[in-house]
């Protein structure tokens, strides 16, 4: 059995952003400052179109032969619902968006 260790050698690790961020965060800039010797990859992601990210992150795992994947918050959900053997790694992950993201929408002035 491949071990996490195993996984990450292979180099090749897509990150998901968190709700209202980007590809320029500030966590995937200091993931990609702090690992240098991976390839990271990561795009801008409208996580309020389920259908819009899961074909991007889909197309970005096939197109960059992901081996690892890292979320953050509404990131992370997406992170865990990807269905198959990648190496997961989720930070602070968002567990009920369906509750979570009405909230924003009603809270607005």
């Amino acid at each position: 059995m491949k071990t996490l260790k195993d996984t990450l050698m292979q180099k090749n690790i897509l990150y998901i952003h968190g709700l209202g961020s980007s590809k320029n965060s500030s966590t995937f800039k200091t993931l990609k400052k702090n690992f240098p010797q991976y390839n990271w990859v990561t795009d801008t992601f409208d996580l309020l179109d389920v259908n819009e990210t899961i074909s991007k992150i889909n197309r970005l795992l096939k197109e960059n032969n992901i081996s690892t994947v890292i979320g953050s918050s509404l990131g992370a959900f997406y992170t865990l619902a990807i269905k198959n053997s990648l190496a997961k790694i989720v930070i602070n992950p968002c567990m009920h968006p369906s509750i979570e993201i009405p909230k924003l929408v009603t809270n607005q002035p």
